[in-house]
């Protein structure tokens, strides 16, 4: 286990190779193999309940569906339907058990990447609840560790993988994928880099697939997400729930505060983000006390939507401890903040 993953609040989002290496490297603990074994072990069991005639799954069948020109479940990027296509030539519960792998896999290569706690992770309800419906959810979360793998040691082809996955579910995904292209020490010109792989693949899917983002949207319209497990704000004081993101934009705050506020804000002031989606924020290292509350969306089996819709609970709840940190911090942080962006020696 990392000192990050270790930590009960959040710890800093570094962006050290040999680090990120070292975390890769370290053997799989008990309690990680365990998490793995217990996703596998529930993705045999929501594969039996899928032959019972039971609502799971839904989610990876209407990916497949896109796939097959069915559109009025998918609110994606297009640049995913070949993934899709390729998953269809699979026999369906095949085809769902490497995607269950992969989502697994995915979490845990991005806690290691951040210095996450992978275990807690592996072990949340956010996770299962994504496996139980083959969301996408836990593959952008994967792609959140491609972009800062990338970033760390300049493969910028793999950033921008990593940035087109994570931005492919533009509620939640693109918007933690911008937080960490917009932070990320590095020069303009390597952003550029970054957007050439996900540029190229805007472009061919609109070749393919022309007018896609329309389509999205008349699709939103028409037939909008079920929104009883978003935890946004929007649901409790509307509009106002934009006030989130001005706190990071004009305050002083240290880099490292400013970063966690950003990447808090986003599911407290976007208009809809589903509380499975707080996986992506987990595998980095927010500590293991907010990873481990994640699980009180168990409560939704006595409760219903509204356990699922208190969530904000969390991010907020984050929000203010690192509003409240960078404050202390001041003046001392930025002072260090601005001689490390000049790479100048502290």
């Amino acid at each position: 286990m990392s000192s990050e993953s270790g930590k009960a609040f959040a710890a800093a989002i570094t962006c050290d190779a040999e680090a990120i290496s070292a975390r890769l490297r370290q053997r799989l603990s008990l309690a990680e193999a365990a998490g793995f074994g217990l996703g596998l072990a529930m993705a045999f069991v929501f594969i039996w309940l899928h032959t019972q005639g039971r609502v799971v799954l839904y989610d990876f069948e209407n990916y497949l569906a896109a796939a097959g020109g069915d559109y009025s479940n998918y609110y994606y990027a297009y640049w995913l339907l070949p993934v899709f296509s390729l998953l269809t030539r699979l026999p369906f519960h095949a085809a769902y058990l490497l995607w269950a792998a992969a989502s697994m896999l995915a979490v845990w290569f991005a806690a290691r990447v951040f210095g996450g706690n992978a275990a807690l992770a592996l072990f949340s309800y956010q996770l299962l609840y994504s496996l139980y419906y083959g969301q996408v959810t836990a593959l952008l979360a994967g792609g959140l560790g491609l972009l800062w793998w990338g970033v760390a040691n300049r493969r910028w082809w793999v950033a921008g993988l990593g940035l087109a996955l994570a931005a492919s579910k533009f509620q939640s995904g693109a918007l933690f994928a911008g937080v960490l292209f917009l932070s990320a020490v590095i020069g303009w010109r390597e952003r550029v880099k970054m957007l050439a792989l996900p540029g190229a693949a805007l472009v061919i899917s609109l070749l393919l697939y022309p007018g896609w983002p329309l389509r999205i949207l008349a699709v939103m319209q028409s037939n909008p997400a079920n929104a009883d497990g978003s935890l946004s704000l929007w649901r409790w004081v509307g509009a106002w729930a934009l006030l989130v993101f001005l706190p990071p934009l004009v305050l002083p705050l240290p880099r490292q505060a400013r970063l966690w506020m950003w990447l808090a804000a986003v599911p407290l002031g976007l208009p809809y983000f589903q509380q499975a989606d707080l996986i992506e924020l987990f595998v980095l290292p927010a500590g293991w006390l907010p990873v481990l509350a994640g699980n009180l969306a168990y409560l939704y089996l006595p409760f219903g939507h509204i356990a699922l819709q208190m969530m904000f609970i969390l991010p907020l709840g984050l929000y203010v401890w690192e509003g409240l940190q960078g404050v202390r911090a001041l003046p001392a942080g930025v002072r260090k903040d601005r001689a490390a962006d000049l790479e100048k020696p502290a």
